[in-house]
């Protein structure tokens, strides 16, 4: 386990045991990785980040600790719950639609 690893566990180890400030000192840490995956998405900055807390509080209960990556789980678990909408913008946004052949109608999406 890296040190890096480690800090993690910690962090997170406290946050359930005592839940608090510790649960809101994760999720400031993790701003910057929070960052970095909300500029992957189109759409409004705010509501993204609005739509990754709940997955990272939920992360912080469900992150397995004696694995590796801990702050990379907790990234995976922050996008699940936004990532229908993301991707249902995405679709729109770029408009791939237009690009699919005429008998792919079960792949497009609803607007």
């Amino acid at each position: 386990m890296t040190a890096r690893d480690a800090v993690w566990a910690h962090l997170v180890g406290r946050a359930r045991a005592e839940g608090g400030c510790w649960t809101v000192g994760c999720a400031r840490v993790a701003l910057p990785a929070l960052v970095r995956v909300v500029a992957r998405y189109p759409g409004d900055v705010q509501s993204a980040g609005a739509e990754l807390l709940p997955g990272v509080f939920a992360g912080l209960v469900t992150a397995d600790l004696g694995r590796p990556h801990v702050l990379l789980r907790l990234m995976w678990a922050a996008r699940q719950p936004g990532l229908p909408r993301w991707r249902r913008r995405w679709m729109r946004r770029f408009r791939w639609h237009r690009f699919l052949p005429a008998d792919a109608g079960a792949l497009r999406t609803s607007a």
